[in-house]
């Protein structure tokens, strides 16, 4: 679009158009989430970071699908309560948690 177009667009009235819209669809309802705090070595989530850089994803939405995606693994034993709500603990093992990426 031009930007001669663009403006003339931009500060066109549209107050008698804006009644004859259609009305917005209804909103997707999404499932609820829970919110955490995970602590990771400075240098685990560097490697996160980078991971998710190149894959052009923000990092913690690939930690997530890391998580998830292994606890769907037919052979986690967790595979069938993904999606639920109660997910048992493992005991807190000394040194954190390691994070691969895919194919590493």
């Amino acid at each position: 679009m031009s930007e001669d177009r663009h403006d003339k667009l931009l500060h066109r009235d549209w107050s008698s158009t804006w009644d004859t819209l259609p009305e917005a669809p209804a909103l997707v309802p999404r499932p609820k989430a829970a919110q955490i705090t995970l602590r990771l070595p400075a240098g685990l989530l560097g490697r996160i970071k980078r991971v998710a850089a190149a894959q052009s994803l923000p990092y913690h939405a690939l930690a997530r699908s890391w998580i998830i995606d292994r606890l769907r693994e037919p052979a986690s034993p967790m595979a069938a309560e993904v999606g639920e709500a109660q997910v048992e603990p493992k005991p807190h093992q000394r040194g954190g948690p390691v994070v691969e990426s895919p194919g590493a």
